[in-house]
Protein backbone atom coordinates (compact mmCIF):
# COMPACT_ATOMS: atom_id res chain seq x y z
CA UNK A 1 0.00 0.00 0.00
CA UNK A 2 1.31 3.47 -0.86
CA UNK A 3 0.75 6.44 1.44
CA UNK A 4 1.13 10.18 0.83
CA UNK A 5 1.76 12.57 3.70
CA UNK A 6 0.66 16.05 2.67
CA UNK A 7 1.32 19.26 4.62
CA UNK A 8 4.09 21.47 5.98
CA UNK A 9 4.19 20.33 9.61
CA UNK A 10 7.27 18.21 9.00
CA UNK A 11 7.58 17.20 12.65
CA UNK A 12 4.15 15.54 12.74
CA UNK A 13 4.40 14.03 9.27
CA UNK A 14 7.91 12.62 9.78
CA UNK A 15 6.77 11.01 13.03
CA UNK A 16 3.80 9.42 11.25
CA UNK A 17 6.03 8.30 8.37
CA UNK A 18 8.48 6.61 10.74
CA UNK A 19 5.64 4.88 12.60
CA UNK A 20 3.99 3.61 9.39
CA UNK A 21 7.21 2.19 7.96
CA UNK A 22 8.18 0.49 11.24
CA UNK A 23 4.76 -0.96 12.08
CA UNK A 24 3.06 -1.87 8.79
CA UNK A 25 4.67 -4.45 6.53
CA UNK A 26 2.15 -3.67 3.78
CA UNK A 27 3.10 0.04 3.64
CA UNK A 28 5.92 -0.08 1.11
CA UNK A 29 5.97 3.58 0.06
CA UNK A 30 5.55 6.77 2.07
CA UNK A 31 5.90 10.05 0.14
CA UNK A 32 5.78 13.63 1.37
CA UNK A 33 4.28 16.67 -0.39
CA UNK A 34 4.42 20.11 1.24
CA UNK A 35 1.32 21.79 -0.18
CA UNK A 36 -2.16 20.32 -0.67
CA UNK A 37 -2.82 22.36 -3.83
CA UNK A 38 0.29 20.85 -5.43
CA UNK A 39 -0.92 17.36 -4.57
CA UNK A 40 -4.46 18.15 -5.69
CA UNK A 41 -3.29 19.32 -9.15
CA UNK A 42 -1.15 16.22 -9.65
CA UNK A 43 -3.38 13.68 -7.93
CA UNK A 44 -3.61 11.38 -10.97
CA UNK A 45 0.18 11.29 -11.25
CA UNK A 46 0.64 10.46 -7.57
CA UNK A 47 -2.19 7.89 -7.33
CA UNK A 48 -1.54 6.81 -3.73
CA UNK A 49 -3.80 4.37 -1.94
CA UNK A 50 -4.09 6.52 1.16
CA UNK A 51 -3.46 10.22 1.76
CA UNK A 52 -2.96 11.65 5.26
CA UNK A 53 -3.33 15.40 5.05
CA UNK A 54 -2.11 17.80 7.76
CA UNK A 55 -5.02 20.24 7.74
CA UNK A 56 -3.92 23.92 7.78
CA UNK A 57 -5.79 26.14 10.21
CA UNK A 58 -5.17 29.36 8.28
CA UNK A 59 -6.72 28.45 4.91
CA UNK A 60 -10.18 28.13 3.41
CA UNK A 61 -11.03 24.82 5.04
CA UNK A 62 -14.44 24.56 3.40
CA UNK A 63 -12.92 24.78 -0.08
CA UNK A 64 -10.36 22.10 0.77
CA UNK A 65 -13.10 19.87 2.19
CA UNK A 66 -15.00 20.21 -1.09
CA UNK A 67 -11.88 19.11 -2.97
CA UNK A 68 -11.50 16.12 -0.65
CA UNK A 69 -15.13 15.10 -1.24
CA UNK A 70 -14.71 15.37 -5.04
CA UNK A 71 -11.40 13.52 -5.05
CA UNK A 72 -11.43 9.84 -5.99
CA UNK A 73 -8.46 9.24 -3.69
CA UNK A 74 -8.86 8.34 -0.03
CA UNK A 75 -7.82 11.58 1.67
CA UNK A 76 -8.03 11.79 5.45
CA UNK A 77 -7.26 15.04 7.30
CA UNK A 78 -5.12 15.39 10.41
CA UNK A 79 -6.58 18.27 12.44
CA UNK A 80 -6.00 20.29 15.60
CA UNK A 81 -8.72 20.80 18.15
CA UNK A 82 -10.44 23.49 16.10
CA UNK A 83 -14.22 23.17 16.66
CA UNK A 84 -15.11 24.81 13.34
CA UNK A 85 -12.88 22.45 11.32
CA UNK A 86 -14.05 19.38 13.24
CA UNK A 87 -17.70 20.39 12.73
CA UNK A 88 -17.13 20.82 8.97
CA UNK A 89 -15.58 17.37 8.72
CA UNK A 90 -18.35 15.74 10.74
CA UNK A 91 -21.05 17.48 8.69
CA UNK A 92 -19.51 16.07 5.51
CA UNK A 93 -18.99 12.60 7.02
CA UNK A 94 -15.19 12.73 6.56
CA UNK A 95 -13.05 10.57 8.84
CA UNK A 96 -10.09 12.37 10.43
CA UNK A 97 -7.24 12.05 12.90
CA UNK A 98 -6.68 14.53 15.72
CA UNK A 99 -3.49 16.15 16.94
CA UNK A 100 -1.59 15.28 18.99
CA UNK A 101 -1.45 11.93 17.21
CA UNK A 102 -2.71 8.97 19.20
CA UNK A 103 -0.71 6.10 17.68
CA UNK A 104 -3.16 3.43 18.77
CA UNK A 105 -5.84 5.36 16.94
CA UNK A 106 -3.55 5.79 13.92
CA UNK A 107 -2.78 2.06 13.91
CA UNK A 108 -6.47 1.15 14.06
CA UNK A 109 -7.26 3.74 11.39
CA UNK A 110 -4.64 2.50 8.89
CA UNK A 111 -5.43 -1.17 9.61
CA UNK A 112 -9.17 -0.57 9.10
CA UNK A 113 -8.51 1.20 5.83
CA UNK A 114 -6.18 -1.58 4.62
CA UNK A 115 -8.82 -4.21 5.42
CA UNK A 116 -11.46 -2.18 3.57
CA UNK A 117 -9.16 -1.67 0.56
CA UNK A 118 -8.23 -5.36 0.44
CA UNK A 119 -11.88 -6.40 0.43
CA UNK A 120 -12.64 -3.81 -2.25
CA UNK A 121 -9.86 -5.18 -4.48
CA UNK A 122 -11.00 -8.75 -3.79
CA UNK A 123 -14.56 -7.87 -4.85
CA UNK A 124 -13.27 -6.17 -8.01
CA UNK A 125 -11.24 -9.26 -8.86
CA UNK A 126 -14.25 -11.53 -8.31
CA UNK A 127 -16.39 -9.30 -10.56
CA UNK A 128 -13.64 -9.32 -13.20
CA UNK A 129 -13.44 -13.12 -13.11
CA UNK A 130 -17.22 -13.45 -13.28
CA UNK A 131 -17.27 -11.23 -16.36
CA UNK A 132 -14.60 -13.38 -17.98
CA UNK A 133 -16.50 -16.59 -17.29
CA UNK A 134 -20.05 -15.31 -17.78
CA UNK A 135 -21.89 -16.63 -20.86
CA UNK A 136 -22.26 -14.12 -23.66
CA UNK A 137 -25.77 -12.85 -24.34
CA UNK A 138 -24.98 -11.08 -27.63
CA UNK A 139 -22.12 -10.96 -30.11
CA UNK A 140 -21.10 -8.07 -32.36
CA UNK A 141 -21.15 -8.77 -36.09
CA UNK A 142 -19.33 -6.09 -38.16
CA UNK A 143 -20.93 -5.31 -41.51
CA UNK A 144 -20.00 -2.77 -44.19
CA UNK A 145 -22.19 0.06 -42.88
CA UNK A 146 -23.20 -1.17 -39.45
CA UNK A 147 -22.43 -3.47 -36.54
CA UNK A 148 -25.18 -5.98 -35.83
CA UNK A 149 -25.74 -7.10 -32.24
CA UNK A 150 -27.01 -10.67 -32.53
CA UNK A 151 -28.57 -12.39 -29.48
CA UNK A 152 -26.64 -15.62 -28.92
CA UNK A 153 -29.83 -17.62 -28.35
CA UNK A 154 -30.95 -16.79 -31.91
CA UNK A 155 -27.92 -18.42 -33.57
CA UNK A 156 -28.65 -21.87 -35.04
CA UNK A 157 -25.10 -22.56 -36.13
CA UNK A 158 -22.00 -20.95 -37.60
CA UNK A 159 -20.34 -22.36 -40.70
CA UNK A 160 -16.70 -21.79 -41.64
CA UNK A 161 -15.96 -20.53 -45.15
CA UNK A 162 -12.14 -20.18 -45.35
CA UNK A 163 -11.44 -16.87 -43.49
CA UNK A 164 -15.12 -15.98 -43.38
CA UNK A 165 -18.09 -17.43 -41.56
CA UNK A 166 -21.81 -17.66 -42.18
CA UNK A 167 -24.08 -17.22 -39.19
CA UNK A 168 -27.42 -18.98 -39.62
CA UNK A 169 -30.47 -17.51 -37.88
CA UNK A 170 -34.09 -18.79 -37.63
CA UNK A 171 -36.16 -17.58 -40.60
CA UNK A 172 -33.52 -14.97 -41.47
CA UNK A 173 -31.15 -16.83 -43.76
CA UNK A 174 -27.50 -16.22 -42.97
CA UNK A 175 -25.06 -13.39 -42.37
CA UNK A 176 -21.56 -13.40 -43.85
CA UNK A 177 -18.84 -12.06 -41.56
CA UNK A 178 -15.06 -11.76 -41.99
CA UNK A 179 -14.10 -13.74 -38.89
CA UNK A 180 -12.83 -17.29 -38.49
CA UNK A 181 -14.78 -20.06 -36.80
CA UNK A 182 -12.03 -20.26 -34.18
CA UNK A 183 -12.77 -16.65 -33.28
CA UNK A 184 -16.44 -17.43 -32.63
CA UNK A 185 -15.56 -20.60 -30.74
CA UNK A 186 -13.39 -18.53 -28.37
CA UNK A 187 -16.10 -15.87 -27.96
CA UNK A 188 -18.66 -18.51 -27.04
CA UNK A 189 -16.39 -20.69 -24.91
CA UNK A 190 -18.50 -19.99 -21.79
CA UNK A 191 -21.78 -20.77 -23.56
CA UNK A 192 -22.23 -24.53 -23.03
CA UNK A 193 -25.02 -24.71 -25.61
CA UNK A 194 -22.48 -24.18 -28.39
CA UNK A 195 -20.43 -27.14 -29.55
CA UNK A 196 -18.02 -27.58 -32.45
CA UNK A 197 -19.08 -30.78 -34.19
CA UNK A 198 -16.74 -30.40 -37.15
CA UNK A 199 -13.90 -28.18 -38.35
CA UNK A 200 -16.56 -26.36 -40.38
CA UNK A 201 -19.47 -26.16 -37.89
CA UNK A 202 -20.14 -24.61 -34.50
CA UNK A 203 -23.74 -25.43 -33.57
CA UNK A 204 -26.28 -24.39 -30.96
CA UNK A 205 -27.36 -27.66 -29.34
CA UNK A 206 -30.75 -26.17 -28.52
CA UNK A 207 -31.64 -26.06 -32.23
CA UNK A 208 -30.95 -29.73 -33.03
CA UNK A 209 -34.10 -31.27 -34.46
CA UNK A 210 -32.75 -34.81 -34.57
CA UNK A 211 -29.57 -36.89 -34.79
CA UNK A 212 -29.27 -39.08 -37.85
CA UNK A 213 -27.33 -42.30 -37.26
CA UNK A 214 -25.82 -43.06 -40.64
CA UNK A 215 -22.27 -44.27 -41.35
CA UNK A 216 -21.28 -40.65 -40.79
CA UNK A 217 -23.24 -39.23 -37.84
CA UNK A 218 -25.30 -36.16 -38.78
CA UNK A 219 -27.61 -33.62 -37.11
CA UNK A 220 -30.66 -31.98 -38.59
CA UNK A 221 -31.10 -28.42 -37.38
CA UNK A 222 -34.47 -26.75 -36.80
CA UNK A 223 -34.27 -25.00 -40.18
CA UNK A 224 -33.88 -28.35 -41.98
CA UNK A 225 -30.12 -28.08 -42.65
CA UNK A 226 -28.24 -31.36 -42.24
CA UNK A 227 -24.68 -31.11 -40.86
CA UNK A 228 -22.04 -33.82 -40.56
CA UNK A 229 -20.26 -34.62 -37.30
CA UNK A 230 -16.58 -35.49 -37.62
CA UNK A 231 -15.47 -38.99 -36.57
CA UNK A 232 -13.21 -37.55 -33.86
CA UNK A 233 -16.21 -35.77 -32.26
CA UNK A 234 -18.73 -38.62 -32.57
CA UNK A 235 -18.31 -40.21 -29.09
CA UNK A 236 -17.93 -36.91 -27.25
CA UNK A 237 -21.00 -35.48 -28.99
CA UNK A 238 -23.20 -38.48 -28.17
CA UNK A 239 -22.09 -38.41 -24.53
CA UNK A 240 -22.87 -34.70 -24.40
CA UNK A 241 -26.43 -34.93 -25.70
CA UNK A 242 -27.33 -38.17 -23.89
CA UNK A 243 -26.06 -37.29 -20.41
Amino acid sequence: MTVALVGNDTSVLNTIKKYLIENFAYVFSCDSVDIFEVYDKNIQKYSHDLVLYDFPEDQNNLEIIRKIIKSKSYIFPIVSENPDTVDLLKQNDIRYLKKPINFEELHFFVDSYYTFKSKELEIKQIIKELKLTAPKRRIAIPQERQILMIPVNEILYIKADINYCKIFLPDKGNILVSKTLKNFEQQLINNPEFYRIHQSYLINLNYIQKVIKTKLLQVEMSNGDILSISKSKRTEFLNLILK
